[in-house]
């Protein structure tokens, strides 16, 4: 919870910051908060288009809420920010494989 207050209180601050709503997506998650982390992560991607970290969380977030495909977009988009990402490569191949791609 403490996670969350300092998330929200940054907010606060500086609401126009992608990080802050991040570190918020990141509080909820933990918390088992899928769709406000999914909003969240939402915000900070749209916020800052190269945030490759909230692209792959909001795939981990869509397949929470048992949303593959779209997982498999922000997986994609992810990947195209940062091509070194492993465990999201693996995320793709394994959705693609499961969505008969």
């Amino acid at each position: 919870m403490d996670a969350l207050r300092l998330a929200e209180n940054m907010l606060r601050v500086a609401p126009e910051y992608a990080e802050c709503w991040y570190q918020l997506g990141i509080a909820q998650f933990g918390l088992n908060r899928t769709r406000p982390a999914f909003e969240a992560f939402s915000q900070a991607f749209h916020g800052n288009a190269t945030q490759f970290r909230a692209a792959s969380s909001l795939g981990y977030c869509a397949l929470r809420l048992d949303e593959p495909q779209a997982a498999l977009g922000y997986f994609q988009a992810a990947l195209g920010i940062h091509p070194g990402l492993e465990h999201v490569r693996l995320c793709i191949a394994r959705l693609e494989k499961s969505l008969k791609y």
